[in-house]
């Protein structure tokens, strides 16, 4: 995969089935796919909980912008149609 910044929506899954990290260029965050068996946790939020999560099979994770943490990428339809992701090094 090479580090074009117009890729589309089925360019930027083979990335990340890579174990490349992609994102749109309007994002400040970015998605990874994790491996299998992982969790994850991330620091206390405005109401003071502790978020974390943990999953057997592989799943791709969102990572907010500004260190808002983590949580399962959802993409929108506008993400399908979008030609401006990039792979993030």
């Amino acid at each position: 995969m090479d580090k074009r910044k117009d890729l589309t929506f089925g360019e930027a899954v083979a990335a990340l089935k890579e174990d490349k990290k992609v994102k749109r260029a309007i994002w400040d965050g970015y998605w990874f796919m994790a491996p299998k068996n992982t969790s994850f946790s991330f620091d206390r939020n405005n109401e003071g909980y502790i978020g974390s999560f943990a999953f057997n099979s592989g799943i791709v994770v969102a990572v907010l912008k500004d260190g808002g943490g983590c949580a399962p990428a959802q993409p929108y339809q506008s993400d399908w149609l979008a030609e401006d992701w990039q792979i993030v090094d």
